[in-house]
């Protein structure tokens, strides 16, 4: 039986991350400019959410997230590993509630998604989150949906 839990965020977690990231979230972050240096990018990335939650299973770590407030609402990032596909259900009915909270502190989370991470893409969709059209973002201009959801 897998035991998934949620968590803060502890030492290792980002290179524990790093070295098992899915490939589509790896060239995700190639496609905003970030090739070098994830584990200090998502160690940034978690001291500036708040909250920030470290999902996993049977100890392993599945994905990572967080959302960073801003003046117009909070930016919602999630990195994972291979595991999140292997979990994807029970991290759909656990990340929904978190979503949720989130939302009712912030009234309006958002980011952008790489057009290419088509599981990504479904993953937003099925949660409630709406995405405009791709456009051009980041360095290299790949093609990235926007994604929010209000309160």
């Amino acid at each position: 039986m897998t035991n998934i839990d949620v968590r803060k965020p502890q030492w290792g977690d980002s290179l524990e991350l790093v070295v098992k990231m899915r490939q589509a979230d790896l060239e995700e972050l190639a496609a905003i400019g970030y090739t070098s240096g994830l584990v200090q990018l998502i160690d940034t990335s978690i001291s500036v959410s708040a909250p920030a939650y470290t999902i996993t299973a049977n100890g392993r770590v599945v994905c990572v997230m967080g959302v960073v407030p801003l003046a117009d609402g909070a930016a919602i990032w999630m990195l994972g590993t291979d595991l999140v596909t292997v979990h994807q259900r029970a991290l759909m009915r656990l990340c929904r509630p978190y979503i949720q909270a989130f939302l009712s502190e912030y009234k309006h989370l958002y980011n952008y998604v790489h057009a290419d991470n088509t599981r990504a893409v479904r993953w937003l969709k099925s949660v409630g989150f709406t995405l405009q059209s791709p456009e051009p973002h980041g360095p290299l201009g790949s093609p990235f949906h926007r994604f929010d959801m209000r309160s």
